[in-house]
C-alpha cells in the first residue's frame, strides 16, 4: 500500500464529486449474510499502526492498515482534527480518477452511514467521515464492515481493530501533543501543488484561465475544513467539504455553516438566502454575507451543494467589492446546476 494523505486526498477528489458519479460496478466481492463476520473476508495478518510524515518529517496523520485474504487493503486514516477517513485498496481495479458515487457504510448490519465514495487512485477509493465517532466506535468494536455500492458490496472481517483503532487515537494523541513518533510512511515530492483534476476543470467550465492557488495557511477565519484555496483577481475563493448526518438538510447545514462565519462579522453581519433548488442528483442553494471583519469590510458569496451520497460542498467566495464575488459565485453555481441536471 503507498502512503498518502488520505484527508486531503478525500477532500481534494471530491471536489466536484457530488455530482459525478462512477458505472456502479467496482469489483467488490458480494456475499449474502450480512452482520455476524462468518461471510466476510478476513485479514492477513496483522493491522500495522504509525503516524505518516512529510517530506520535512512534520507529523502529517496516522494510519492503522490491514491486508486481506482476497488481496483487498482497508486503510483507516486519522487527522490530528480527529477526523477520519476510510479507504479500500484493490489491485487492478482500474476505476476512472477522481470518480464519485453514493455508498453505505455499515457495521454489524445495525450503524449506517450514507456516504460519498472517490476513487483517490485507480486502485483506491476513500471515504471520508469527518469527526463521526460513533462511527469510529462502531468499527473499534465491530464484528463486520460493510460497504454497500449501487450494485456491489464488499465486506471485511473487523479481527483486531479494538487494538488497532486505540492505537491509532493514541498515536494522534501523541504527535498532536508534539512526542517523537517513528514514522511508518512519509510522503514526497516537491514539485508546486496543483488544483485537483476535477475542480480544475470545474473552473474551467466556468470560464476561470488564470487560477492563483493558494496555501491553507490563508483561509479566512470560519471556514471549516477547507481543502483548496485559490484567487482569481480580488476574489478569494475556496471549497469546504463535510458529511450530512441522519436529520440533517440542506437548510439546516447551509445555515449552520453560515452561523459560523457570524462571530467573526461583529454587528456588521447582513445574510440574503436564495431558495434550495433539487435537481437530480444534488441539492443546491446559494447565500451572500455582508461582513465586517477587522481588517475591513468584505462580501462573502456562497454556493452549497449536496450531493445524493450525502457530501456537502461549499463554495465560497470573498471580495471586498459585491459584485465581483457575486459574479464568480454565479459561474461555478451554473456550472454545478448543470452537472447536477444530467
Amino acid at each position: 500500500m503507498r502512503y498518502r494523505p488520505l484527508s486531503g486526498l478525500a477532500a481534494m477528489a471530491v471536489a466536484v464529486g457530488a455530482v459525478l458519479f462512477l458505472t456502479p460496478s467496482v469489483g467488490f466481492a458480494t456475499s449474502a449474510s450480512e452482520g455476524d463476520g462468518a461471510g466476510a473476508t478476513p485479514p492477513l495478518g496483522e493491522w500495522r499502526v504509525g503516524p505518516v510524515v512529510n517530506k520535512d518529517g512534520a507529523f502529517v496523520y496516522c494510519i492503522a492498515e490491514a491486508r486481506f485474504t482476497n488481496g483487498t487493503s482497508l486503510v483507516i486514516g486519522r487527522s490530528p482534527k480527529d477526523e477520519f477517513n476510510l479507504a479500500v485498496g484493490m489491485p487492478e481495479a482500474n476505476l476512472k480518477k477522481g470518480a464519485a458515487w453514493p455508498v453505505q457504510v455499515v457495521v454489524d448490519g445495525s450503524v449506517k452511514r450514507d456516504r460519498q465514495a472517490v476513487a483517490a487512485d485507480p486502485d483506491m477509493l476513500v471515504i471520508a467521515n469527518g469527526a463521526d465517532n460513533d462511527l469510529y466506535e462502531a468499527i473499534t468494536h465491530g464484528t463486520e464492515l460493510t460497504v454497500v455500492a449501487p450494485s456491489d458490496t464488499i465486506r471485511f472481517q473487523l479481527k483486531g481493530t479494538g487494538t488497532a483503532l486505540r492505537d491509532l487515537r493514541s498515536c494522534v494523541e501523541r504527535a498532536r501533543d508534539g512526542q517523537p513518533v517513528t514514522p511508518l510512511g512519509r510522503l514526497g515530492g516537491s514539485s508546486a501543488p496543483q488544483l485537483p483534476p476535477l475542480l480544475k476543470e470545474l473552473l474551467n467550465q466556468a470560464g476561470f484561465r488564470k487560477i492563483d492557488l493558494l496555501p491553507l495557511s490563508s483561509v479566512p477565519p470560519g471556514h471549516g475544513n477547507v481543502s483548496t484555496l485559490w484567487r482569481v483577481g480580488p476574489v478569494l475563493s475556496g471549497i469546504a467539504t463535510s458529511n450530512k448526518l441522519p436529520g440533517d438538510t440542506l437548510s439546516s447545514l447551509s445555515e449552520a455553516y453560515v452561523a459560523r462565519l457570524k462571530p467573526q462579522c461583529g454587528d456588521d453581519f447582513d445574510v440574503k438566502w436564495g431558495e434550495p433548488e433539487n435537481l437530480p442528483v444534488a441539492s443546491i442553494r446559494t447565500s451572500e454575507i455582508r461582513c465586517q471583519r477587522s481588517s475591513g469590510a468584505v462580501h462573502v458569496a456562497l454556493t452549497f451543494d449536496l450531493g445524493r451520497g450525502g457530501l456537502l460542498q461549499v463554495f465560497f467566495h470573498e471580495a471586498p467589492e459585491e459584485e465581483a464575488a457575486d459574479k464568480d459565485r454565479d459561474a461555478i453555481a451554473e456550472v454545478l446546476r448543470r452537472l447536477a441536471n444530467p
